[in-house]
């Protein structure tokens, strides 16, 4: 599937709004329309008068480059749904920076038969290969990888991210008349929005059971356990943590 058209060069400037928090973004147009083809709950919206952003999508030298208000760098990507994983990190990252309290989660979450399950496991454990299963099935999937921690309320808030799958994507069933579920690159492929259910940005939900993902098979996890568990997948604040004054991006607005 195509998914690039036009120069990247030529950029809009535009706000995306979910969960509660405004991010505005400078990104080639081409690149707008992939984030309208698969973020579900977010309302992007043209911004006719100056800005600044806070967040940069740059062509340079063959690559695509990523300036955040973050203090970590992005990596610079070369394929352009690399470029797109990259992105919706960063509006993880930032949208969490805005919330009061919030964490950020490492994991899995569907709700299937009217309860709600969270999912934690190591890297490739498995969980986007739970989650594609139970998408297939029906299940709404609350979580691909990231979801938002509210410790006071103790809820879960989705992000509203598409799921994402390691190529080759096995498992579709798919003909050549049907709509492409995915869009592919190099090394991922994320699900087209509105294919499969998605719960959108801001829903907030309590989990009715936590499980622990080892070789592909979850085991139930004690409430007692809950606080531990969640602890250990909690992201590093490192990776939230905003810039300060003068940053990379501001240095490149200014060029």
């Amino acid at each position: 599937m195509a998914v690039a058209s036009g120069s990247p060069n030529d950029t809009a400037l535009f706000c995306l709004k979910g969960l509660g928090v405004s991010i505005t973004a400078q990104a080639p147009f081409f690149f707008r329309g992939l984030l309208g083809q698969t973020l579900t709950g977010w309302k992007i919206t043209s911004l006719d008068t100056p800005n600044r952003p806070s967040m940069m999508v740059l062509f340079e030298n063959g690559r695509f480059a990523i300036k955040a208000d973050l203090t970590r760098p992005v990596p610079s990507r070369i394929d352009l749904i690399d470029t797109l994983n990259e992105f919706f990190l960063c509006l993880a990252y930032l949208s969490v920076t805005k919330i009061k309290g919030a964490k950020l989660l490492h994991c899995a979450a569907f709700n299937e038969d009217k309860k709600n399950v969270v999912v934690f496991g190591k890297k490739n454990a498995g969980k986007s290969s739970v989650v594609l299963s139970k998408a297939q099935a029906g299940a709404t999937i609350l979580a691909d990888d990231l979801l938002i921690w509210l410790p006071k309320s103790a809820k879960l808030m989705c992000v509203g991210l598409p799921i994402r799958m390691r190529r080759p994507v096995v498992g579709l069933n798919q003909t050549s008349s049907d709509k492409p579920q995915f869009i592919a690159g190099k090394q991922i492929a994320y699900a087209q929005k509105d294919v499969f259910k998605i719960a959108g940005a801001g829903d907030a939900f309590t989990p009715d059971t936590i499980c622990k993902l080892a070789e592909h098979e979850m085991a139930p996890v004690p409430f007692r356990q809950w606080p531990q568990i969640i602890a250990e997948h909690t992201i590093s604040d490192d990776y939230t943590r905003v810039s300060q004054a003068q940053t990379i991006l501001d240095e490149e607005l200014n060029q």
